[in-house]
Protein backbone atom coordinates (compact mmCIF):
# COMPACT_ATOMS: atom_id res chain seq x y z
CA UNK A 1 0.00 0.00 0.00
CA UNK A 2 1.31 3.55 -1.06
CA UNK A 3 2.03 6.11 1.46
CA UNK A 4 0.48 9.77 0.78
CA UNK A 5 2.77 12.14 0.50
CA UNK A 6 3.16 14.48 3.22
CA UNK A 7 0.23 17.31 3.39
CA UNK A 8 3.06 19.94 2.34
CA UNK A 9 4.11 17.98 -0.54
CA UNK A 10 0.39 17.61 -2.00
CA UNK A 11 -0.35 21.02 -2.30
CA UNK A 12 0.19 22.60 -6.19
CA UNK A 13 3.32 24.31 -7.45
CA UNK A 14 2.11 27.29 -7.56
CA UNK A 15 1.09 27.08 -3.99
CA UNK A 16 4.08 25.66 -2.95
CA UNK A 17 6.00 28.60 -4.50
CA UNK A 18 3.95 30.94 -2.80
CA UNK A 19 5.25 29.34 0.66
CA UNK A 20 8.45 29.08 0.02
CA UNK A 21 8.76 32.79 -1.03
CA UNK A 22 8.02 34.17 2.88
CA UNK A 23 11.28 31.82 3.86
CA UNK A 24 14.52 33.29 4.10
CA UNK A 25 17.17 32.36 1.78
CA UNK A 26 19.07 30.66 4.82
CA UNK A 27 16.10 28.59 5.59
CA UNK A 28 15.15 28.24 1.52
CA UNK A 29 18.69 26.83 0.56
CA UNK A 30 18.17 24.53 3.60
CA UNK A 31 14.59 23.34 2.16
CA UNK A 32 15.46 22.39 -1.13
CA UNK A 33 17.65 19.43 -0.41
CA UNK A 34 15.07 17.44 1.51
CA UNK A 35 13.22 16.12 -2.21
CA UNK A 36 13.89 16.38 -5.74
CA UNK A 37 10.24 18.46 -6.17
CA UNK A 38 11.60 21.23 -3.62
CA UNK A 39 14.85 21.66 -5.65
CA UNK A 40 13.32 22.30 -8.29
CA UNK A 41 10.67 24.61 -7.47
CA UNK A 42 13.69 26.50 -5.35
CA UNK A 43 14.82 27.32 -8.83
CA UNK A 44 12.18 29.12 -10.07
CA UNK A 45 13.06 32.27 -11.31
CA UNK A 46 9.83 33.84 -10.48
CA UNK A 47 10.80 33.16 -6.50
CA UNK A 48 14.15 34.60 -7.33
CA UNK A 49 13.05 37.79 -8.50
CA UNK A 50 10.77 38.24 -5.64
CA UNK A 51 13.84 37.34 -3.18
CA UNK A 52 15.56 40.24 -4.75
CA UNK A 53 12.99 42.72 -4.55
CA UNK A 54 12.25 42.22 -1.07
CA UNK A 55 15.41 42.16 -0.01
CA UNK A 56 17.39 44.52 -1.79
CA UNK A 57 15.68 48.26 -1.82
CA UNK A 58 18.52 50.09 -2.82
CA UNK A 59 20.02 48.76 -6.49
CA UNK A 60 22.96 50.27 -8.76
CA UNK A 61 21.58 51.99 -11.66
CA UNK A 62 24.13 49.82 -13.88
CA UNK A 63 21.53 46.82 -12.70
CA UNK A 64 18.83 48.73 -15.16
CA UNK A 65 16.61 46.84 -12.27
CA UNK A 66 13.44 48.65 -13.83
CA UNK A 67 14.12 47.25 -17.34
CA UNK A 68 14.89 43.87 -16.09
CA UNK A 69 11.89 43.94 -14.41
CA UNK A 70 9.70 44.42 -17.56
CA UNK A 71 11.48 41.72 -18.99
CA UNK A 72 10.31 38.08 -19.34
CA UNK A 73 11.01 35.95 -16.20
CA UNK A 74 13.08 33.16 -18.15
CA UNK A 75 15.16 36.07 -19.47
CA UNK A 76 16.93 37.43 -16.24
CA UNK A 77 19.18 35.25 -14.14
CA UNK A 78 17.19 36.33 -10.93
CA UNK A 79 18.91 33.54 -8.40
CA UNK A 80 22.58 34.47 -10.19
CA UNK A 81 21.44 38.15 -9.29
CA UNK A 82 20.73 37.32 -5.96
CA UNK A 83 23.47 35.22 -4.89
CA UNK A 84 25.85 38.30 -5.91
CA UNK A 85 24.45 40.70 -4.57
CA UNK A 86 24.57 38.55 -0.70
CA UNK A 87 28.29 37.25 -1.62
CA UNK A 88 29.06 41.42 -1.95
CA UNK A 89 27.23 41.55 1.33
CA UNK A 90 29.00 39.28 2.74
CA UNK A 91 32.44 41.48 1.59
CA UNK A 92 31.34 44.41 2.91
CA UNK A 93 31.01 43.09 6.47
CA UNK A 94 34.56 41.64 5.67
CA UNK A 95 36.06 44.96 5.28
CA UNK A 96 33.67 46.79 7.60
CA UNK A 97 35.41 44.55 10.29
CA UNK A 98 38.92 45.30 8.87
CA UNK A 99 38.12 49.40 8.42
CA UNK A 100 37.06 49.04 12.38
CA UNK A 101 40.17 46.58 13.16
CA UNK A 102 43.02 48.86 11.41
CA UNK A 103 43.58 52.56 10.48
CA UNK A 104 46.01 50.72 7.87
CA UNK A 105 44.37 50.29 4.24
CA UNK A 106 41.78 51.75 5.42
CA UNK A 107 40.77 54.56 2.85
CA UNK A 108 41.44 51.65 0.12
CA UNK A 109 38.96 49.76 2.06
CA UNK A 110 36.44 52.32 2.14
CA UNK A 111 37.39 53.48 -1.43
CA UNK A 112 36.08 50.02 -2.97
CA UNK A 113 33.24 49.83 -1.22
CA UNK A 114 32.11 52.92 -1.98
CA UNK A 115 32.94 52.47 -5.89
CA UNK A 116 29.92 49.68 -5.48
CA UNK A 117 27.37 52.45 -5.42
CA UNK A 118 23.84 51.68 -4.04
CA UNK A 119 24.17 47.71 -3.99
CA UNK A 120 25.94 48.44 -0.76
CA UNK A 121 23.54 50.32 0.77
CA UNK A 122 21.57 47.96 2.54
CA UNK A 123 24.44 46.33 3.97
CA UNK A 124 26.14 49.87 4.75
CA UNK A 125 22.54 50.81 6.59
CA UNK A 126 22.57 47.52 9.07
CA UNK A 127 26.06 48.69 10.19
CA UNK A 128 24.70 52.16 10.74
CA UNK A 129 21.82 51.07 12.69
CA UNK A 130 24.48 48.67 15.23
CA UNK A 131 22.44 48.11 18.68
CA UNK A 132 23.49 49.93 21.72
CA UNK A 133 25.37 46.68 22.79
CA UNK A 134 28.12 46.04 19.95
CA UNK A 135 31.22 46.59 21.49
CA UNK A 136 32.58 48.48 18.87
CA UNK A 137 29.18 50.69 18.24
CA UNK A 138 30.34 54.17 17.87
CA UNK A 139 33.40 52.89 15.24
CA UNK A 140 30.71 50.75 13.44
CA UNK A 141 28.25 53.46 12.94
CA UNK A 142 30.24 56.08 12.31
CA UNK A 143 32.09 54.56 9.65
CA UNK A 144 29.43 53.11 8.04
CA UNK A 145 27.87 56.55 8.00
CA UNK A 146 31.05 57.48 6.74
CA UNK A 147 30.95 55.44 3.60
CA UNK A 148 27.53 56.10 2.78
CA UNK A 149 28.02 59.54 2.49
CA UNK A 150 31.23 59.14 0.06
CA UNK A 151 29.09 56.59 -2.04
CA UNK A 152 26.37 60.08 -1.99
CA UNK A 153 29.74 62.39 -2.67
CA UNK A 154 30.57 60.32 -5.49
CA UNK A 155 27.18 59.93 -7.64
CA UNK A 156 27.15 64.20 -7.43
CA UNK A 157 30.70 64.49 -8.59
CA UNK A 158 29.81 62.22 -10.98
CA UNK A 159 26.53 63.73 -12.37
CA UNK A 160 28.63 67.32 -11.64
CA UNK A 161 31.40 65.52 -14.29
CA UNK A 162 28.80 64.80 -16.92
CA UNK A 163 27.66 68.06 -16.98
CA UNK A 164 30.70 69.51 -17.73
CA UNK A 165 31.34 67.07 -20.23
CA UNK A 166 27.96 68.12 -22.20
CA UNK A 167 26.85 64.27 -21.60
CA UNK A 168 23.60 65.37 -19.14
CA UNK A 169 21.85 69.29 -19.60
CA UNK A 170 18.97 68.08 -16.57
CA UNK A 171 18.74 70.61 -13.81
CA UNK A 172 16.89 68.69 -11.75
CA UNK A 173 19.61 66.10 -11.76
CA UNK A 174 22.08 69.10 -11.68
CA UNK A 175 20.78 71.03 -8.33
CA UNK A 176 19.54 67.40 -7.04
CA UNK A 177 24.06 66.64 -7.04
CA UNK A 178 23.91 69.22 -4.32
CA UNK A 179 21.11 67.61 -2.25
CA UNK A 180 23.47 64.35 -2.17
CA UNK A 181 26.86 66.12 -1.81
CA UNK A 182 25.75 67.37 1.63
CA UNK A 183 22.63 65.96 2.64
CA UNK A 184 22.88 62.87 4.79
CA UNK A 185 19.72 60.67 4.41
CA UNK A 186 19.25 56.68 4.87
CA UNK A 187 15.86 56.65 3.35
CA UNK A 188 16.87 58.74 0.02
CA UNK A 189 15.45 62.25 0.59
CA UNK A 190 17.58 63.96 -2.03
CA UNK A 191 18.29 61.09 -4.11
CA UNK A 192 18.58 61.79 -7.78
CA UNK A 193 16.15 58.90 -8.38
CA UNK A 194 13.45 60.05 -5.51
CA UNK A 195 13.51 64.00 -6.96
CA UNK A 196 12.89 62.59 -10.40
CA UNK A 197 10.11 60.35 -8.96
CA UNK A 198 8.47 63.28 -6.70
CA UNK A 199 8.10 65.28 -9.40
CA UNK A 200 6.71 62.65 -11.76
CA UNK A 201 4.40 63.24 -8.96
CA UNK A 202 3.49 66.57 -9.52
CA UNK A 203 2.82 66.56 -13.37
CA UNK A 204 0.56 63.28 -12.80
CA UNK A 205 -1.09 65.08 -10.07
CA UNK A 206 -1.64 68.13 -12.38
CA UNK A 207 -3.20 65.71 -15.04
CA UNK A 208 -5.52 63.94 -12.65
CA UNK A 209 -7.02 67.29 -11.61
CA UNK A 210 -7.02 68.25 -15.53
CA UNK A 211 -7.69 65.32 -17.58
CA UNK A 212 -8.07 67.68 -20.62
CA UNK A 213 -4.44 69.14 -20.39
CA UNK A 214 -3.41 68.20 -23.62
CA UNK A 215 -6.37 70.21 -25.28
CA UNK A 216 -4.85 73.51 -23.86
CA UNK A 217 -2.54 75.56 -25.76
CA UNK A 218 0.93 75.80 -24.29
CA UNK A 219 0.17 79.62 -22.67
CA UNK A 220 -3.19 77.97 -20.98
CA UNK A 221 -1.16 74.81 -19.69
CA UNK A 222 1.40 76.77 -18.17
CA UNK A 223 -0.53 79.33 -16.47
CA UNK A 224 -2.59 76.49 -14.87
CA UNK A 225 0.52 74.87 -13.87
CA UNK A 226 2.00 77.74 -11.92
CA UNK A 227 -1.88 78.29 -10.14
CA UNK A 228 -1.61 74.20 -9.45
CA UNK A 229 1.91 74.50 -8.06
CA UNK A 230 1.20 77.88 -5.46
CA UNK A 231 -2.12 75.57 -4.65
CA UNK A 232 0.48 72.99 -3.40
CA UNK A 233 2.45 75.21 -1.32
CA UNK A 234 5.11 76.30 -3.77
CA UNK A 235 5.57 80.27 -2.73
CA UNK A 236 9.12 80.60 -2.47
CA UNK A 237 10.57 81.47 0.81
CA UNK A 238 9.55 84.58 3.20
CA UNK A 239 12.21 87.10 3.58
CA UNK A 240 13.21 86.50 7.66
CA UNK A 241 14.28 82.77 6.27
CA UNK A 242 15.21 83.63 2.51
CA UNK A 243 18.67 83.19 3.53
CA UNK A 244 18.70 79.82 5.54
CA UNK A 245 21.17 76.87 3.90
CA UNK A 246 18.27 74.87 3.53
CA UNK A 247 16.28 76.75 0.91
CA UNK A 248 19.08 76.04 -1.49
CA UNK A 249 18.34 72.19 -2.38
CA UNK A 250 15.53 70.73 -4.23
CA UNK A 251 15.38 67.78 -2.57
CA UNK A 252 14.11 69.47 0.90
CA UNK A 253 12.12 71.59 -1.44
CA UNK A 254 10.31 68.83 -2.49
CA UNK A 255 9.85 66.61 0.50
CA UNK A 256 9.22 69.56 3.14
CA UNK A 257 5.68 70.16 4.16
CA UNK A 258 5.85 74.02 2.90
CA UNK A 259 7.97 73.60 0.08
CA UNK A 260 10.00 76.89 0.96
CA UNK A 261 13.16 77.15 -1.43
CA UNK A 262 15.19 80.21 -3.02
CA UNK A 263 13.51 81.24 -6.78
CA UNK A 264 15.91 79.52 -8.67
CA UNK A 265 15.19 75.81 -6.95
CA UNK A 266 11.35 77.05 -7.33
CA UNK A 267 12.05 78.23 -11.10
CA UNK A 268 13.75 74.43 -12.07
CA UNK A 269 10.63 72.53 -9.93
CA UNK A 270 8.31 74.82 -12.49
CA UNK A 271 10.32 74.05 -15.73
CA UNK A 272 10.74 70.31 -14.50
CA UNK A 273 7.12 69.38 -14.35
CA UNK A 274 6.39 72.03 -17.32
CA UNK A 275 8.81 69.36 -19.14
CA UNK A 276 6.77 66.61 -17.96
CA UNK A 277 3.91 68.09 -19.09
CA UNK A 278 5.08 68.21 -22.78
CA UNK A 279 6.30 72.65 -22.29
CA UNK A 280 9.33 73.85 -23.24
CA UNK A 281 10.43 75.76 -20.43
CA UNK A 282 13.59 76.71 -19.45
CA UNK A 283 14.84 79.46 -16.15
CA UNK A 284 16.45 82.50 -17.44
CA UNK A 285 18.65 84.44 -14.91
CA UNK A 286 18.88 87.83 -14.69
CA UNK A 287 20.08 90.57 -12.17
CA UNK A 288 17.77 89.91 -8.52
CA UNK A 289 15.69 87.95 -10.67
CA UNK A 290 14.69 84.62 -12.10
CA UNK A 291 12.42 83.93 -15.06
CA UNK A 292 10.66 81.18 -16.77
CA UNK A 293 11.24 81.58 -21.04
CA UNK A 294 7.77 79.51 -22.10
CA UNK A 295 9.12 78.21 -25.74
CA UNK A 296 6.13 77.25 -28.31
CA UNK A 297 6.12 74.14 -30.06
CA UNK A 298 7.12 74.37 -33.80
CA UNK A 299 4.72 75.97 -35.68
CA UNK A 300 2.73 77.34 -33.33
CA UNK A 301 2.00 79.94 -31.21
CA UNK A 302 1.68 79.97 -27.08
CA UNK A 303 -2.01 80.51 -27.82
CA UNK A 304 -1.94 77.37 -30.16
CA UNK A 305 -2.71 78.93 -33.96
CA UNK A 306 -0.45 78.70 -36.57
CA UNK A 307 3.07 80.26 -36.36
CA UNK A 308 4.08 82.85 -39.05
CA UNK A 309 7.43 81.90 -41.01
CA UNK A 310 9.83 83.41 -38.83
CA UNK A 311 13.25 82.46 -37.92
CA UNK A 312 13.77 79.15 -36.54
CA UNK A 313 15.51 78.97 -32.74
CA UNK A 314 18.85 77.38 -34.37
CA UNK A 315 19.39 80.49 -37.01
CA UNK A 316 18.70 82.69 -33.93
CA UNK A 317 21.29 80.93 -31.58
CA UNK A 318 23.96 81.07 -34.84
CA UNK A 319 23.44 84.68 -34.76
CA UNK A 320 23.18 84.48 -31.57
CA UNK A 321 26.92 82.92 -31.05
CA UNK A 322 28.32 84.60 -33.95
CA UNK A 323 27.71 88.36 -31.72
CA UNK A 324 29.27 86.68 -28.80
CA UNK A 325 32.35 85.52 -30.84
CA UNK A 326 32.91 88.60 -32.65
CA UNK A 327 32.73 90.73 -29.22
CA UNK A 328 35.46 88.09 -27.35
CA UNK A 329 37.57 88.09 -30.31
CA UNK A 330 37.15 92.37 -30.20
CA UNK A 331 37.94 92.22 -26.30
CA UNK A 332 37.35 94.99 -24.40
CA UNK A 333 39.84 97.54 -22.87
CA UNK A 334 37.03 98.88 -20.64
CA UNK A 335 36.45 95.74 -18.60
CA UNK A 336 39.65 94.51 -18.48
CA UNK A 337 38.76 91.38 -19.96
CA UNK A 338 42.64 89.62 -19.68
CA UNK A 339 42.67 90.49 -16.30
CA UNK A 340 39.23 88.79 -15.25
CA UNK A 341 40.31 86.36 -16.53
CA UNK A 342 43.60 85.99 -14.49
CA UNK A 343 41.75 86.90 -11.24
CA UNK A 344 39.21 84.47 -11.69
CA UNK A 345 41.87 81.43 -12.69
CA UNK A 346 43.73 82.92 -9.42
CA UNK A 347 40.49 82.23 -7.53
CA UNK A 348 40.11 78.76 -9.03
CA UNK A 349 43.25 78.05 -7.72
CA UNK A 350 42.86 79.05 -3.99
CA UNK A 351 39.20 77.41 -3.83
CA UNK A 352 40.64 74.26 -5.66
CA UNK A 353 43.70 74.41 -3.17
CA UNK A 354 41.22 75.02 0.11
CA UNK A 355 38.73 71.99 -1.00
CA UNK A 356 41.84 69.88 -0.70
CA UNK A 357 42.77 70.84 2.29
CA UNK A 358 39.25 70.38 3.54
CA UNK A 359 39.47 67.00 2.23
CA UNK A 360 42.75 66.21 4.23
CA UNK A 361 41.63 67.37 7.35
CA UNK A 362 37.96 66.10 8.04
CA UNK A 363 37.19 63.60 5.17
CA UNK A 364 41.17 62.22 4.53
CA UNK A 365 39.32 58.67 3.36
CA UNK A 366 37.53 60.67 0.70
CA UNK A 367 41.10 61.24 -1.02
CA UNK A 368 39.98 59.00 -3.60
CA UNK A 369 36.89 61.51 -4.88
CA UNK A 370 39.69 64.42 -5.35
CA UNK A 371 42.11 62.15 -7.26
CA UNK A 372 39.59 61.41 -9.87
CA UNK A 373 37.49 64.56 -10.19
CA UNK A 374 39.91 67.07 -9.05
CA UNK A 375 43.04 66.28 -10.65
CA UNK A 376 42.31 67.58 -13.77
CA UNK A 377 41.46 70.60 -12.30
CA UNK A 378 45.42 71.38 -12.02
CA UNK A 379 46.37 70.10 -15.15
CA UNK A 380 48.68 72.35 -16.71
CA UNK A 381 48.84 74.80 -13.22
CA UNK A 382 51.98 75.25 -10.78
CA UNK A 383 49.92 73.01 -8.28
CA UNK A 384 50.08 70.17 -9.92
CA UNK A 385 53.26 68.50 -8.84
CA UNK A 386 52.09 69.13 -5.88
CA UNK A 387 48.73 68.06 -6.17
CA UNK A 388 50.09 64.73 -7.43
CA UNK A 389 52.32 64.58 -4.44
CA UNK A 390 49.82 65.27 -1.90
CA UNK A 391 47.74 62.37 -3.47
CA UNK A 392 50.61 60.04 -3.62
CA UNK A 393 51.26 60.67 -0.25
CA UNK A 394 47.90 60.24 1.22
CA UNK A 395 48.24 56.82 -0.40
CA UNK A 396 51.12 55.59 1.03
CA UNK A 397 50.40 56.93 4.61
CA UNK A 398 47.29 54.54 3.99
CA UNK A 399 49.61 51.59 3.13
CA UNK A 400 51.63 51.72 5.83
CA UNK A 401 50.86 51.10 9.45
CA UNK A 402 50.54 54.14 11.99
CA UNK A 403 54.01 54.61 13.91
CA UNK A 404 53.60 52.97 17.23
CA UNK A 405 53.71 55.79 20.61
CA UNK A 406 54.68 53.55 23.32
CA UNK A 407 54.59 54.66 27.05
CA UNK A 408 57.98 54.42 28.68
CA UNK A 409 60.64 56.31 30.40
CA UNK A 410 60.65 58.80 27.83
CA UNK A 411 56.54 59.50 28.09
CA UNK A 412 56.52 60.31 31.98
CA UNK A 413 55.22 62.96 32.08
CA UNK A 414 52.23 62.49 29.60
CA UNK A 415 49.67 62.17 32.46
CA UNK A 416 46.02 61.80 30.10
CA UNK A 417 45.31 59.42 27.85
CA UNK A 418 43.71 58.36 24.71
CA UNK A 419 39.80 58.10 25.31
CA UNK A 420 39.83 60.93 28.50
CA UNK A 421 37.21 63.87 28.23
CA UNK A 422 38.17 67.21 30.03
CA UNK A 423 37.36 70.66 30.29
CA UNK A 424 39.27 73.35 28.75
CA UNK A 425 40.96 75.83 31.68
CA UNK A 426 40.34 79.02 30.26
CA UNK A 427 37.94 78.18 27.29
CA UNK A 428 35.73 76.06 29.20
CA UNK A 429 34.87 73.68 25.94
CA UNK A 430 34.57 69.81 26.01
CA UNK A 431 36.81 67.82 23.95
CA UNK A 432 38.38 64.27 24.20
CA UNK A 433 41.67 63.25 23.85
CA UNK A 434 42.61 61.52 20.98
CA UNK A 435 46.30 61.50 20.90
CA UNK A 436 49.70 63.25 22.56
CA UNK A 437 53.18 64.24 22.19
CA UNK A 438 55.73 64.17 25.49
CA UNK A 439 56.38 67.40 23.88
CA UNK A 440 55.13 70.30 21.52
CA UNK A 441 55.35 68.93 18.07
CA UNK A 442 54.52 71.87 16.42
CA UNK A 443 55.95 73.82 13.72
CA UNK A 444 57.78 77.39 15.18
CA UNK A 445 55.95 79.59 13.23
CA UNK A 446 52.43 78.05 15.59
CA UNK A 447 54.11 78.18 18.46
CA UNK A 448 54.54 81.72 17.99
CA UNK A 449 51.85 82.77 17.14
CA UNK A 450 50.06 80.81 19.91
CA UNK A 451 52.84 82.36 22.61
CA UNK A 452 53.30 78.81 23.77
CA UNK A 453 56.61 80.22 25.38
CA UNK A 454 55.04 82.27 27.33
CA UNK A 455 53.05 79.13 29.14
CA UNK A 456 53.98 78.48 32.35
CA UNK A 457 55.35 75.19 31.62
CA UNK A 458 56.69 76.22 27.83
CA UNK A 459 57.05 74.03 24.92
CA UNK A 460 58.55 70.87 27.07
CA UNK A 461 55.10 69.87 28.71
CA UNK A 462 53.03 67.48 27.17
CA UNK A 463 50.81 68.12 24.26
CA UNK A 464 47.50 66.90 23.49
CA UNK A 465 45.33 65.96 20.04
CA UNK A 466 41.83 66.93 20.83
CA UNK A 467 38.49 66.51 19.57
CA UNK A 468 36.05 68.89 20.55
CA UNK A 469 32.51 69.15 20.75
CA UNK A 470 32.04 72.03 18.09
CA UNK A 471 34.27 69.05 15.71
CA UNK A 472 37.20 71.42 15.52
CA UNK A 473 40.10 69.24 16.11
CA UNK A 474 42.62 71.58 18.53
CA UNK A 475 46.45 70.99 20.07
CA UNK A 476 46.44 71.42 23.62
CA UNK A 477 48.76 72.12 26.30
CA UNK A 478 48.45 69.64 29.21
CA UNK A 479 48.55 72.64 31.85
CA UNK A 480 45.25 73.41 30.02
CA UNK A 481 43.05 70.55 30.45
CA UNK A 482 41.08 69.31 33.50
CA UNK A 483 39.86 66.09 32.72
CA UNK A 484 35.97 65.66 33.64
CA UNK A 485 33.29 62.48 34.47
CA UNK A 486 30.37 64.54 32.65
CA UNK A 487 29.28 62.10 29.53
CA UNK A 488 29.83 63.82 26.43
CA UNK A 489 27.64 66.37 24.62
CA UNK A 490 25.41 63.99 22.05
CA UNK A 491 26.97 65.23 18.70
CA UNK A 492 30.61 64.52 19.80
CA UNK A 493 29.33 61.09 21.19
CA UNK A 494 27.06 60.18 18.18
CA UNK A 495 28.74 61.94 15.10
CA UNK A 496 32.19 62.87 15.82
CA UNK A 497 33.63 60.07 18.52
CA UNK A 498 33.43 56.94 16.39
CA UNK A 499 36.62 57.84 14.00
CA UNK A 500 38.77 56.91 16.99
CA UNK A 501 36.48 55.20 19.66
CA UNK A 502 34.71 51.97 20.03
CA UNK A 503 32.09 53.03 22.53
CA UNK A 504 31.19 54.97 25.81
CA UNK A 505 32.37 53.24 28.84
CA UNK A 506 29.96 54.44 31.66
CA UNK A 507 31.86 52.95 34.68
CA UNK A 508 34.76 54.18 33.19
CA UNK A 509 33.14 57.62 32.06
CA UNK A 510 36.04 57.48 29.33
CA UNK A 511 35.67 56.28 25.13
CA UNK A 512 37.57 53.64 24.65
CA UNK A 513 40.29 53.72 22.20
CA UNK A 514 39.85 52.48 18.54
CA UNK A 515 43.06 53.39 17.37
CA UNK A 516 45.29 50.64 19.60
CA UNK A 517 47.38 50.12 16.41
CA UNK A 518 49.23 53.63 17.05
CA UNK A 519 48.73 54.10 21.24
CA UNK A 520 48.77 50.33 22.22
CA UNK A 521 49.28 51.16 26.14
CA UNK A 522 46.40 53.67 26.02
Amino acid sequence: MATEPPFLLALPDEILTHILSYLNPYDLNAIQLSTKRLHSLSQEPLLWRHLCRVHFRFWNPKHHLAVKLRQPIADVQWRRLFINRKQLDYEVDRRMDMIIATQQNRANHIEWIAEQGYDVKSALLKHKNAGEGAEDVLARRFWSSAILTTIHRSIAMEEWCRLRKGESRSLERALGAYDMFVLDSDEGLGDLDMIGEQLDELAQRFKDIHPEWRELSTQRRACWLVLFLRRWGYRGAPSERYGQIAQNFIGLALSEKDHEALPLITNVIFCSVAERLEIDANPCGYPYHIYSIIKAPPQTTLQGAPAPNLETPDTIALHAALWAWLYLERGDPIRGGEEAGGIALHRRRILISKVVQQCLEFYPWEIWLVERYMASLFHDLPEEGDFLYIIQREHTADRNKKALKKRGAHTQNVRFRVGQCFKHKRYHYYGVIVGWDPYCNAGDDWMHAMNIDGLPNGRNQAFYNVLCEDSSSRYVAEENIQVTADPPPEFLLNKLAGRYFRRWDTTESKFVSNIKDEYPDD
